[in-house]
């Protein structure tokens, strides 16, 4: 979180576990990339969520292999004009914000539109919408949508 953007309270509607959670907040953006790596490379983290400005191939790289050391996941969020540079992600995915529908009330929070853009060995594309919800349901995909996803 190099932009101090985030706060811990902001994560509790997606069920994330402030016990078992860091927020590292490097002052340069060649920190920020170390740390990235060196996280990544870590055994026993499951996941890695950074924003991500720029990246060169090499680089990208270089992560790509980390997270195989390390076995956790990696979420690089990057600014759209960066799908036209080289990636070594095994998943890329377009996620665009849309306007709550009209008839939610106040039970939807938050809306996305989420494509997959490649995925690495397979040529599957799609998209879906996704709703952050109060309650019980959280984060789940427009009901609508979700009964014609096929199970895989």
């Amino acid at each position: 979180d190099s932009q101090r953007e985030l706060h811990a309270t902001a994560a509790l509607p997606f069920d994330v576990d402030l016990d078992r959670t860091v927020f590292i907040r490097p002052e340069r953006s060649s920190d920020a990339l170390w740390s990235l790596e060196q996280v990544l490379r870590t055994r026993g983290i499951g996941a890695v969520v950074c924003d991500v400005e720029r990246l060169s191939s090499a680089e990208c790289r270089r992560l790509q292999l980390a997270a195989e050391t390390g076995g956790g996941l990696g979420i690089l969020l990057r600014p759209a004009q960066a799908r036209r540079q080289p990636s070594f992600a095994e998943y890329r995915f377009l996620v665009q914000p849309l306007p709550p529908p009209r008839d939610a009330g106040a039970v939807v929070s938050r809306r996305w539109r989420v494509e997959l853009l490649r995925a690495r060995r397979q040529f599957a594309q799609g998209a879906t919408i996704v709703e952050l919800n109060h309650g019980p349901d959280g984060l789940c995909l427009v009901a609508e949508l979700a009964a014609a996803t096929p199970a895989a």
